[in-house]
């Protein structure tokens, strides 16, 4: 595989270390990541934040709050939500027909494939959101990352998020 790295490490310890120094996740040239996060105050509103890589280099950095009384309630994963269909929306309007969407809320991924299944009124409105993309071919590929590691786009994802709701860190 062409611009593949092969490393060798002693230990699992180390192998992981070095995947949680890596600043972004390292992709095909002309692939978009989108670095997705969510915030919230408490049961008052929360916020959505995503920012667009390519090539290596943030292209673009969107977010937005949110205070429906019917998400308030699922603070934080209702954020997490928003900046992936943020990122969705993006693309769409930009015609990006492929998304890596790079998160660390298993749930983005996992609602949007089916493994888990939407069962309340957030998760099912996330997933139809989804779907009605995927009808209009979009390709969405979900990229579980672990959260607050050190991944250079996905802690500016949370500060952007953060900053929507005037939170500083």
């Amino acid at each position: 595989y062409s611009g593949s790295d092969y490393r060798k490490f002693e230990t699992l310890t180390e192998a992981e270390e070095y995947l949680n120094t890596k600043p972004w996740v390292e992709g095909e040239p002309d692939m978009y990541y989108a670095y997705v996060d969510g915030s919230n105050r408490g049961d008052e509103e929360y916020s959505g934040a995503v920012v667009i890589v390519k090539d290596g280099e943030i292209i673009k950095e969107l977010s937005a709050k949110g205070a429906d009384p019917n998400f308030r309630k699922k603070r934080n994963i209702a954020g997490e939500l928003l900046g992936a269909l943020l990122a969705m929306e993006w693309a769409y309007q930009n015609n990006v027909l492929t998304l890596y969407v790079c998160h660390d809320y298993v749930g983005i991924g996992k609602w949007a494939t089916g493994d888990f299944k939407a069962r309340d009124e957030l998760s099912m409105a996330y997933k139809r959101s989804v779907e009605l993309l995927e009808a209009q071919g979009m390709e969405f590929r979900f990229i579980k990352l672990k959260g607050h590691t050190g991944h250079t786009f996905n802690e500016r994802a949370d500060e952007v998020a953060k900053e929507a709701l005037g939170i500083e860190k």
